[in-house]
Parts: C-alpha cells; structure tokens; sequence
C-alpha cells in the first residue's frame, strides 16, 4: 500500500485561463521495472507507444498484429531456425516446441517422413498459418496440422511422423489370407453436392472470416443448389482453399470404397 500526498503549488483562482480551481484525480498508474510475464520458457514479447489523439485516448482495446515464430524448418539439406508456413515444420514444432509440457525428443520422430513430406507440401504450395485461440491437445493439433497439408498422423515403431499418398510408393506390407481375416468392402452411393461452402480465415482480408464456394464439375453459382460446409484450418489463401476444395470434391466421387479386415498385432 501507498499513501500518496498532493499539495496545491500554484496560486488562488482569479479568473485567469492558467489556474485550475477544482481537480479531480481518477487514476494512479504506477510501473514495475520487470517482466511483464512470468513464464518459464521464452517468449517474445511486443511493446507499443501509441500518442493519443482526439479519436484515441485512455486504454487500448484490441491490438491485432502478423507474427510468424522463428522455428526449426527443414531448407531441403538440413534443419534450420528460420520463419515459416510449412505444415511439416509446425509439426515438428507441436512435438518439441516451448508450448508442449513434455517435448518429444529427436530419438522418438520420424523426421525422414517429416523432411519427404516438406518438400511435398513446397512443391504443392500447401501452407499452415493458424492462430490457437483455444486449449487443444498435441494430437489434435497434428491431426489439424497433417490435414492442412494432406496428410495423416503416423505412430509407427514408437516414432511420430506422417503418411500421405504419393503415387508409386513401395509396398509395406501384404495382407492375405494367411495373415488376415474378416476381409470386406463398402462403397457408399452418397448423392453428392455440387458444391462446397468452405470458411476460412483470409489473409488477403485482413484476416477476416470469410467464404469462399468450390463448385463440382458443370456447376456454377446460376444452377447449383446443394452445398455442404467444410473448413480447413490455418488454410488462409483462397486459391489453396480452393484447390483442397475440390481435392475433397475428387475423393467424394474417385475414393468412395471402404475396405476392412481383422489380423494379428505383429503384422
């Protein structure tokens, strides 16, 4: 606690525009020389000076600004700290960052998976660039963070990494008769839409909500009726919303066969 003492130094009101009769004394702002954070990790912290104006005056009530994290990003020869949107460095990063309790070391990823698939995801021009407003495990930020860059979670052999398609891949494993059972098939017949209402957050707009519609083959905004919703998240480029748009509009009609069979944990 503090006692605080004014004393009244300049002379009686006379009715002069200098001297101020009555004061009324609203707020006592007093500053501490040390972080304005307590956190046990680092952080990059911003500071701002705004002067104030006729339009802007006392407290500040949102402050937005662009921040990218410099962080482990693999160059194509070898990982380096730099800043970046690729999907397959933030996975990295959910695993071994400042943000995870329990960072998984090197030994328990599989970063040739993670450094095939960032070339992938360069090539292709797929980007992850998402703001956590809200509290969300490690898997389910890699499962957002695969998907942004068509991918799937992998854990094999104790080691965390990604799976994708990649046209020609070797075989991994056989499953026959001899190693499996209750083999079946189901293809869904599912009346598709003619199109996709895809929201997102878009970077062109401020980053703003908005919404962009993928239409199916023969469809455009005069005849299409049935539209279902999607949304990829940390997808901010339209024309990426609109390529993963009508990637989902391909598998809906060329990958609708579901297979399923039962085997032994060693296989």
């Amino acid at each position: 606690q503090y006692d605080i003492r004014v004393r009244k130094a300049s002379p009686d009101y006379n009715g002069g525009d200098t001297v101020s009769e009555t004061t009324y004394w609203t707020a006592l702002r007093g500053r501490r020389n040390a972080s304005v954070v307590s956190f046990n990790k680092p952080l990059t912290l911003i500071a701002v000076r705004i002067k104030a104006t006729g339009e802007l005056s006392g407290t500040v009530d949102t402050l937005n600004c662009i921040a990218y994290p410099t962080i482990p990003s693999w160059s194509g020869t070898a990982w380096i700290l730099n800043t970046t949107t690729n999907p397959a460095d933030y996975f990295r990063n959910v695993l071994q960052g400042s943000a995870n309790a329990r960072p998984v070391p090197d030994s328990q990823i599989d970063l040739q998976s993670l450094q095939d698939w960032a070339v992938y995801c360069y090539v292709n021009g797929f980007t992850f660039e998402y703001v956590a407003t809200e509290q969300r495990s490690v898997y389910e930020m890699l499962t957002m963070i695969a998907a942004a860059g068509r991918a799937a979670v992998s854990l094999r052999d104790g080691r965390w990494g990604v799976v994708w398609d990649v046209e020609d891949s070797p075989i991994v494993q056989h499953f026959t008769p001899r190693n499996s059972w209750g083999f079946s098939s189901n293809r869904g017949y599912a009346d598709l839409p003619h199109g996709f209402r895809v929201s997102f957050i878009n970077r062109d707009n401020g980053y703003l909500n908005d919404e962009r519609v993928v239409y199916d083959d023969g469809y455009t905004a005069a005849n299409a009726t049935k539209f279902e919703g999607l949304d990829f998240p940390g997808v901010t480029d339209k024309d990426l919303v609109w390529k993963h748009g009508r990637y989902h509009i391909a598998q809906n009609r060329l990958q609708r066969e579901v297979y399923t069979l039962s085997t032994d944990f060693e296989h």
